[in-house]
């Protein structure tokens, strides 16, 4: 899982209904942005959610 994309994305984040990873799955049809962000954090390695937090709070209070 990445924090950001450095290229176009063709799917908009609406079209993303579930993503699944090796640690769980995240439902995010009719989540909220911050929602979404939560969401998909949550399954990612456990390792890596708190820095994806982090990474993910300067992008929150614009959204």
């Amino acid at each position: 899982m990445a924090s950001r994309l450095h290229g176009p994305v063709t799917t908009a984040r609406g079209d993303v209904d579930v993503i699944a990873t090796e640690h769980s799955m995240a439902r995010l049809r009719g989540l909220t942005i911050r929602e979404r962000v939560e969401a998909m954090v949550s399954i990612a390695a456990p390792e890596h959610r708190e820095p994806l937090r982090c990474e993910a709070r300067p992008l929150l209070r614009t959204a």
